[in-house]
């Protein structure tokens, strides 16, 4: 296991299991069920897996890219401005 998710080798079929067709984009439509089941709202992340068999979609097992990107950009500030000057650009304060 890998954190809260099994390894490739550790998937069992279930027994729905359904045929979709692909797009030309190589969009698949995770049926409402599976969707439901798993937690996978518009916008939800996911993993895409090789294994033996074929692909294996599973939830994202990492944060999401939003949080990523913040994470990647804390402290990295360089502008030289004190909190006191942010908020006084962030209000439109005339006053200096």
């Amino acid at each position: 296991m890998v954190g809260a998710y099994a390894e490739a080798s550790d998937v069992r079929l279930v027994p729905s299991l359904r045929t979709m067709r692909m797009t030309s984009k190589g969009q698949v439509t995770i049926p409402l069920e599976l969707r439901e089941r798993y937690g996978l709202g518009a916008g939800a992340e996911v993993d895409v897996v090789a294994t033996e068999d074929g692909a294996l979609v599973r939830p994202a097992a990492r944060g999401s890219r939003g949080v990523e990107a913040v994470a990647r950009l804390r402290d990295r500030a360089d502008g030289g401005l004190d909190a006191d000057a942010v908020l006084h650009l962030t209000r439109g304060d005339d006053q200096a």
